[in-house]
């Protein structure tokens, strides 16, 4: 699903209904991220993630080294 892109104008206009201080001439610039941000929110909204676990069960496999650790008594 596409997200319709900002004008300067509405970026101003949400900078200001949101409390966060803009300025007139960066209103282009923070539309051109709103759009790339949307842009890549819509991308990653189209995958197909049915079937994928969620992070909290993923187990890393294969050569995985261990972490070194610490002596456990800080007079060593």
């Amino acid at each position: 699903m596409a997200m319709p892109s900002i004008s300067p104008q509405q970026a101003a206009q949400r900078a200001l209904h949101a409390g966060l201080p803009s300025a007139a001439d960066r209103s282009p610039q923070v539309a051109a991220l709103a759009g790339h941000a949307h842009s890549i929110i819509g991308a990653l909204r189209s995958l197909n993630l049915e079937g994928a676990a969620p992070a909290a069960v993923f187990r890393a496999v294969g050569d995985v080294s261990p972490i070194p650790q610490e002596p456990a008594d800080a007079a060593l």
